[in-house]
């Protein structure tokens, strides 16, 4: 079984151009994701000589993802004095050894990150919200990292969640 989202429905996400993008996201109850689809984009792209076809191949990479390990992106360098024959952008969740390469789309690296924390970060809310674990140290088991909900000191002491 696969649940699908739609990012912006679940983290609001906006692109480099500031508007919203719109990306399909199904993963499995073992949290994985299973496809990744892009709907609707207002990226500024084509000035970079860049077409959607880049987006979309750089989406095809996010299959068979595993939640729990997380991924880092990174770009190819060309004729970089930087050592290596990529670098990597931002890396998430875990040991750096066990994260999945993605490789971004050079000249959008802003829309790159933003597709992947979105992809991401609501790939785990619906984790979260279907009751896989992602990991026994999972922040998400313990706080609700979506909702914030002020509270004062002695509404807190009066609940229990803070004690002398």
């Amino acid at each position: 079984m696969i649940d699908i989202f739609e990012t912006f429905d679940l983290t609001q996400g906006l692109g480099y151009s500031r508007r919203p993008f719109h990306i399909a996201v199904g993963i499995d109850l073992k949290g994985f994701i299973k496809k990744v689809q892009l709907l609707n984009h207002v990226e500024p792209i084509a000035i970079l000589g860049r077409t959607d076809e880049d987006f979309i191949k750089y989406l095809e990479q996010y299959k068979n993802i595993d939640l729990k390990s997380g991924i880092s992106l990174t770009l190819e360098l060309t004729g970089a004095d930087i050592k290596g024959e990529n670098i990597a952008m931002r890396e998430t969740a875990g040991e750096i050894e066990n994260l999945t390469q993605i490789d971004g789309v050079s000249r959008t690296t802003t829309s790159s990150l933003l597709f992947m924390d979105a992809i991401i970060r609501g790939a785990r809310k619906l984790a979260r919200q279907k009751g896989i674990m992602l990991a026994n140290n999972d922040l998400g088991n313990f706080i609700d990292l979506e909702v914030y909900n002020p509270q004062n000191w002695s509404d807190l002491s009066a609940d229990g969640s803070i004690s002398i």
